[in-house]
């Protein structure tokens, strides 16, 4: 269905004088598209559950984190789209959990952190058979998404510790996310 409409919007779009074939732009649409629904349906869910923000933060976290470090890609649109929303929802359980019973304490902060940075470090950025990263590129991706996860954790843990905030909490299971998913790939 993806394909279908991608493929209408880019008749539509493109006119005779085109650089590239129509099937470039196809995927490039198809992309987009399948990218926006999952960002939907985890906003839509976290609406649903009175949790948008952290559906914001969650997706955003995630969208950063994975363009420096990559991840485990799905064969199928459909399949993407369900993992993504499947893993939004089983963090957003945990995350209510945790903050309902005050179970935010440094051992799991610390433990999430080591094991995020130690995937970054180790096994990051991961290669896409349609985009491999290439050598003299993969040092200074390491390094961004490093940085990236620093700072995440600070601004989420500044913000919980010091301003009583929970929301950015959940970019710290985005991060964990994005560690299984490049674990997974």
């Amino acid at each position: 269905m993806i394909h279908k409409i991608s493929s209408k919007i880019t008749s539509m779009l493109l006119s005779d004088n085109r650089e590239y074939p129509q099937e470039v732009y196809t995927y490039g649409i198809e992309i987009i598209l399948s990218s926006l629904l999952g960002c939907a349906l985890v906003i839509v869910i976290s609406a649903l559950m009175g949790d948008i923000l952290e559906g914001i933060i969650y997706i955003g976290v995630l969208s950063l984190i994975r363009v420096f470090a990559g991840g485990y890609h799905a064969e199928t649109y459909l399949k993407c789209n369900i993992i993504t929303v499947s893993s939004f929802c089983i963090a957003l359980i945990v995350h209510e959990f945790c903050v309902e019973h005050s179970i935010v304490n440094p051992v799991i902060v610390i433990a999430s952190a080591a094991f995020v940075f130690t995937v970054l470090t180790v096994c990051s950025p991961v290669d896409n058979k349609n985009k491999p990263v290439e050598e003299n590129d993969r040092h200074r991706l390491k390094i961004i998404s490093i940085t990236i996860a620093s700072f995440i954790y600070l601004v989420a843990l500044v913000a919980y510790c010091f301003f009583g905030l929970h929301q950015p909490l959940i970019s710290i299971s985005a991060l964990l996310v994005e560690a299984i998913s490049i674990v997974m790939s």
